[in-house]
């Protein structure tokens, strides 16, 4: 997803990506390119589990992803959750 918003964080702190798991029914109705707002917790790409092993993090860098994780809310869909997100609400 890409990130407009992010608690309090300035625009040049918070990650451009983020990949976040959401339950399959509750992203039943999201479509590509749609604005969404929801909760989620978030945690940094993870490194290798073994050395030489897959590097995600280094991977996630490259593709400007800062951060994975879940979804904790309900998610909001289209101009309401840019409505959501213009009045401070995450």
């Amino acid at each position: 997803m890409r990130v407009i918003s992010l608690g309090e964080l300035r625009p040049e702190q918070r990650p451009y990506r983020v990949r976040v798991s959401v339950p399959a029914e509750k992203a039943a109705n999201i479509r590509i390119g749609e604005a969404i707002a929801l909760s989620a917790t978030l945690e940094p790409p993870p490194e290798p589990v073994e050395p030489g092993g897959f590097d995600f993090g280094r991977r996630a860098w490259s593709d400007r992803l800062g951060a994975t994780g879940y979804a904790t809310s309900k998610i909001t869909l289209g101009p309401s959750a840019l409505r959501r997100e213009n009045m401070g609400v995450n």
